[in-house]
């Protein structure tokens, strides 16, 4: 069996301590939400300034949402949304994000030095090296992102995000600001796939060991299988009280990311935290506090994911539901007053 920790699991050997000492990192997949649920509209208008660097935040944002969506992304201008809403031209489950980056140019005194080279009158030089004040150009930038529904101008969400460059040439910093918002704009507009790193604790028993081999090889549910066996049988309770924890740890973590099993997601979670407070209830161990924690924001994250999956998939289908109203993500924050 694959070991991420075999010298922990030596000293841990050497020290005296139980079994259940060693572990094995396995690898897991997580589906992280949306931060700004926009997708969950078939339409999106995004607004944005009209100086260059507003501009050209405003067609990143274009250009992502219309590269992995099926929503229709229109730029719109500022001036026109509020005409365009009194009019009614903005059709139902339109969603728009308006733009809004306040940028400072200013500049700040600080000493430095450049080298000098100094000769004498035989020819002799050397290098020394000048002290002198300098001003440092700087731009500090905020971006303040607005989320409403396009008929009827209500709020959904407000996001701010900031950024700053300095030492270098306005036009230069301004473009690295644009990329660098854009950079962390795109990623909050999409749900994730997450992998990650899980740790798995070593007992020195036979099944329990085939089931950690199984889960190491992704093979989530065949390894919860045998652990579920194992648990349910009179072999657990001869184990000492911090194996006995080891193992339904293990337990509480394959229900947790066997995603094959029949139960629906809120019992899958349910029978995982049962097992990881029994766990804990055994060996207060930091380990098994931090998994049951772990376990409660995965819970509201894939309640959130589904959320916003239900909200879109409404939404793309109001065309056959002409007397109903748009459903806003229950994922998006509403913003504080």
């Amino acid at each position: 069996m694959a070991r991420s920790s075999a010298v922990a699991a030596v000293l841990c050997l050497f020290a005296g301590f139980a079994s259940a000492c060693g572990t094995t990192s396995v690898h897991a997949r997580i589906v992280r939400p949306a931060a700004i649920p926009i997708r969950a509209f078939p339409q999106i208008y995004i607004a944005a300034g009209h100086d260059d660097i507003d501009l050209l935040l405003g067609d990143a944002v274009v250009h992502h949402l219309r590269a992995g969506g099926r929503a229709a992304v229109r730029r719109v201008d500022v001036e026109d949304l509020e005409p365009m809403r009194a009019a009614g031209t903005i059709p139902r489950a339109t969603a728009v994000m308006l733009i809004a980056l306040d940028t400072e140019e200013r500049t700040r005194s600080e000493w430095t030095s450049r080298p000098e080279t100094v000769c004498g009158p035989l020819g002799n030089c050397y290098t020394s090296h000048r002290s002198y004040m300098a001003e440092l150009p700087i731009i500090r930038a905020r971006l303040d992102i607005t989320v409403y529904d396009g008929p009827s101008a209500r709020v959904l969400q407000r996001v701010t995000l900031r950024a700053s460059a300095e030492g270098r040439a306005y036009e230069s910093m301004r473009e690295t600001i644009v990329e660098d918002l854009a950079k962390r704009v795109n990623p909050l507009l999409d749900q994730h796939v997450r992998n990650v790193e899980i740790d798995l604790v070593d007992v020195d028993v036979p099944e329990v060991e085939r089931a950690i081999d199984l889960i190491d090889a992704g093979h989530w549910r065949d390894g919860r299988i045998v652990l579920e066996r194992f648990a349910h049988g009179p072999e657990l309770k001869q184990l000492d009280r911090e194996d006995r924890a080891a193992v339904l740890y293990n337990l509480g973590q394959a229900r947790r990311f066997d995603t094959e099993t029949r139960l629906a997601t809120a019992r899958r979670f349910d029978a995982a935290e049962r097992a990881l407070r029994a766990a804990y209830r055994l060996h207060r161990k930091g380990r098994y506090g931090d998994a049951i924690r772990d376990l409660v924001k995965h819970r509201r994250d894939v309640e959130l994911v589904e959320a916003q999956r239900r909200a879109a998939r409404y939404n793309f289908q109001l065309g056959t539901r002409p007397q109903t109203s748009p459903q806003p993500p229950a994922s998006y924050r509403q913003p504080s007053r």
